[in-house]
C-alpha cells in the first residue's frame, strides 16, 4: 500500500546515540511532505547539526515517521526547501513511501 499523504523526515546518520558533538555536526535531516494530489513529494525543510537534531526530536514527539536513509537524505538535502523532489529520485522515494505505507 502506498502512503497517500503525510509528512516524514529523512536523516543521514544511522547512529542512535547522538551524544557525541561530532555526530551532531554531521547530522542531516530533511522533512518531506507528500499528498496524493501532489505531482511529487516536496522537501519542506533541510537542516544540519543541532537544527537537524531538533527536527528529529520534534518529529518523534509528534508521531511523524523518522527514516534513516543516508544516501537518499544526502540527495534530498541538495533540493531547496519548498521544491518538489527531482525526477531521478522518484524511484527511491516511491520505495520509501511504500515501506512507510506498510509500516503505518
Amino acid at each position: 500500500m502506498l502512503m497517500e499523504s503525510g509528512i516524514f523526515l529523512m536523516m543521514a546518520n544511522n547512529q542512535e546515540n547522538r551524544e557525541e558533538l561530532t555526530s551532531i555536526f554531521r547530522l542531516r535531516a530533511t522533512g518531506v511532505s507528500y499528498e496524493a494530489d501532489m505531482a511529487a513529494p516536496k522537501v519542506i525543510l533541510n537542516a544540519r547539526g543541532y537544527r537537524a537534531l531538533k527536527m528529529i526530536h520534534i518529529a518523534r514527539e509528534n508521531g511523524i515517521p523518522v527514516v534513516s536513509n543516508p544516501d537518499l537524505s544526502f540527495k534530498l538535502s541538495l533540493v531547496p526547501d519548498g521544491f518538489e523532489i527531482p525526477f531521478p529520485l522518484y524511484e527511491a522515494m516511491a520505495r520509501l513511501l511504500i515501506e512507510l505505507g506498510k509500516a503505518g
